[in-house]
């Protein structure tokens, strides 16, 4: 995995990840994106007054304990909701932004990040095994497959479960 043609082919490959996925990180959310980040992460608008949903609203925060702990359905991707929380309270501290802020793209680094991952890690699991060009042509499929492309840019766990699989086949190999 140490030559330089298959360092290079991994770059190249990771270059192509990052540029059929950055225009879609700042699209919109789907609604169980959104969902999830409403209910696990951000926080959630309230009327200040009890039973006047029309009056004024105020913003609840979540905290940590809310992340890790509060799935009443079996929606909340867990690890990808403690690494949202954590990218948007790094963004906001950076920015010096109230907890009120807010950004779609920001949220979506983790799930982008795994999937850049998950690209590396395919194409040295294809080299550990002894064939480099497999590993390239694997790492190379998923970096063009529609699938991989629009779980690597939703702000969902899916891009970061498939880095853990193939860390647990490597690992199990």
């Amino acid at each position: 995995w140490r030559s330089r043609g298959f360092l290079l082919a991994m770059g190249i490959i990771l270059l192509l990840g990052i540029g059929l996925r950055l225009p879609r990180i700042s699209l919109s959310y789907w609604g169980d994106e959104g969902w999830a980040a409403e209910y696990y992460v951000h926080g959630q608008y309230e009327p200040t007054v009890e039973g006047q949903p029309q009056g004024e609203l105020k913003f609840t925060p979540h905290t940590w304990s809310t992340a890790l702990w509060n799935d009443q359905n079996g929606g909340n991707h867990y690890l990808f909701s403690i690494t949202q929380m954590a990218t948007l309270k790094l963004w906001r501290w950076w920015q010096d932004l109230p907890p009120t802020a807010f950004d779609e793209t920001i949220s979506r680094l983790p799930p982008l990040a795994a999937g850049l991952a998950s690209l590396l890690v395919a194409g040295l699991f294809g080299a550990w095994l002894g064939h480099r060009w497999l590993g390239v042509l694997l790492a190379l499929a998923l970096a063009l497959h529609p699938w991989h492309i629009r779980y690597s840019t939703e702000a969902r766990g899916y891009s970061m479960t498939f880095l853990f699989l193939l860390c647990l086949l490597w690992l199990l190999m």
